[in-house]
């Protein structure tokens, strides 16, 4: 059996900057903040996919609006707590520090945070290339 090597390239500017939330980047969101953002493609599998990472924090009371992503991905509570509302099946769900929301490509969600102190959140993000990685809903 033949391996592929895996190449991994690094992106920067505005599909790292705003991926996640294009709303984030272009301040749609009160409250929302884009901590980091950090973008690959990954070539050398049956597909390209293009890996999204980025760090938001959700001031008390806000929340990013619903949104879907063109791929999986999964969002990891750093510290405060966030609801995460889908719509459709599994409802709402709070999450706190070290817990994480997995998702399906297409699952329309909003984050909020219905605390007292920041929320802060890591969200990952496979992509298939060319899918856009987040559409308002």
């Amino acid at each position: 059996m033949k391996t592929n090597p895996i190449t991994v390239r690094r992106l920067t500017g505005a599909l790292a900057a705003g991926a996640l939330l294009g709303l984030v980047a272009s301040g749609q969101t009160p409250g929302v903040t884009l901590r980091a953002a950090h973008a690959a493609v990954v070539t050398g599998q049956p597909s390209e996919i293009n890996v999204e990472q980025d760090v938001l924090e959700i001031a008390p009371g806000a929340c990013t609006g619903y949104h879907e992503h063109g791929g999986p991905g999964l969002e990891t509570v750093i510290s405060g707590t966030v609801t995460v509302e889908t719509r459709g099946a599994p409802g709402t769900k709070a999450f706190t520090a070290g817990q994480m929301y997995v998702y399906a490509a297409g699952t329309i969600h909003n984050f909020c945070n219905r605390g007292k102190v920041p929320a802060v959140f890591t969200a990952a993000f496979l992509l298939p290339k060319g899918v856009a990685p987040v559409t308002p809903r």
